[in-house]
């Protein structure tokens, strides 16, 4: 998948990610299912101190990990489930 294709299929089976609107980032997808997202800042994540919260770090990890296996395994929008 190229880079548009993948932000076109996050935006169809998962829209809430946020690509569409600005919420992260693709910066690139690599040969055998890597991938490299960005988060850009929002004054909302911080918490005191200021530091970003832990569940928005996490966040960025999970959709990382996410398009990471679906660029592996191809576009298969349950790819990550176990049922």
């Amino acid at each position: 998948m190229t880079d548009d294709e993948m932000l076109a299929f996050v935006e169809q089976h998962f829209p809430q990610a946020g690509f569409g609107q600005g919420q992260f980032v693709l910066e690139a997808l690599g040969d055998g299912g890597t991938s490299r997202v960005r988060m850009p800042f929002q004054p909302t994540w911080l918490r005191p101190g200021p530091t970003v919260s832990g569940p928005a770090i996490m966040y960025l990890g999970d959709i990382g990990a996410w398009i990471s296996v679906l660029k592996a395994v191809g576009p298969e929008p349950a790819a990550t489930e176990t049922f």
